[in-house]
């Protein structure tokens, strides 16, 4: 198992570079992330973090999954700004790459998901990025059979087609044949699940994910994540405010929508490059710039 700290001798790629496209907007404030993610980070177990915060240093990360898949959103995003801090979080977030893909490759365990287990996938895929790692870019998407490995996929899937969503409406449930009765989707409805872990869908784990699905759409990244739903599901959270905890209201509206108000300036300014149509995206920017306005623009 290669845990060795990555080490001012080893060429990591500046990953502004990646999105040299973009004109990169500075963080607000990325010292909230001040030591996070600067050890050697590795569970105590194979349940990828999953059974809560007993399981890993909590010095070296966040102990919940929440905020843990929170910071991660946020320095994928800082490291690919002109930020003093962008490579410094690249390689804190490739270093993180490298401590879990070996731990994700014997990882056959059932328990995560609701507020544990996100943002392991995304390290490892960014690794993979920055280090051209053949392995850790195609990490097992599967436990045994049809069980996704890594829980945001196992969270996310395609409903019934509708207008807007001809190729399956993107709903939030637990679609895993070990767990069918945990909370799926409800597919009479065409609606997210609604059992006893729905709460989680608001609280611990969509806003957390916003930032990430950004970060990959923006270094090319969604064709190796390989799970659509995944993408498709946070667009339509985004657009949908009233799911959110308390709406799009104030400081309220980043922090449950997003994950903080440099994430939502990220989307705002970004996810049109990153391949949404030009009607979507004005309809997007106008309604999270001018809340409360109904007129319609594009």
């Amino acid at each position: 198992m290669n845990t060795n700290l990555l080490g001012e001798g080893l060429p990591v790629p500046d990953p502004s570079s990646i999105a040299e496209a973009l004109k990169p907007a500075t963080p607000t404030n990325p010292n909230t992330y001040g030591d996070a993610f600067t050890k050697v980070y590795l569970d105590h177990a194979s349940h990828g973090g999953n059974w809560g915060a007993s399981l890993h240093p909590v010095d070296n990360g966040f102990p919940y999954g929440r905020d843990f898949s929170t910071g991660v959103s946020n320095a994928s995003l800082i490291a690919l700004t002109n930020h003093s801090k962008a490579v410094e979080f690249a390689r804190r977030l490739t270093q993180m790459g490298i401590d879990f893909y070996p731990m994700w490759l014997v990882n056959h365990k059932g328990v995560e998901g609701s507020g544990f287990g996100w943002g392991y996938k995304w390290t490892i895929l960014f690794a993979e990025i920055m280090l051209n790692n053949d392995g850790m870019k195609h990490p097992p998407l599967y436990r045994t059979g049809t069980i996704n490995k890594f829980p945001e996929d196992r969270w996310t899937s395609y409903g019934a087609p509708t207008p807007e969503w001809p190729q399956g409406k993107p709903l939030w449930g637990l679609v895993d044949p070990e767990y069918s009765n945990d909370c799926p989707p409800d597919l009479g409805t065409n609606a997210d699940c609604k059992g006893q872990p729905a709460g989680y869908r608001i609280c611990c784990s969509s806003y957390t994910w916003v930032g990430q699905a950004l970060a990959a759409r923006l270094m090319g990244a969604v064709d190796l994540w390989n799970h659509p739903a995944y993408f498709d599901y946070v667009d339509r959270w985004v657009g949908e405010p009233n799911s959110w905890q308390y709406g799009d209201m104030g400081n309220y509206g980043a922090t449950y929508g997003f994950g903080g108000q440099f994430v939502r300036d990220m989307w705002i300014t970004y996810r049109y490059t990153a391949g949404i149509s030009w009607k979507s995206a004005c309809e997007q920017i106008f309604r999270l710039t001018c809340p409360g306005n109904t007129r319609q623009p594009c």
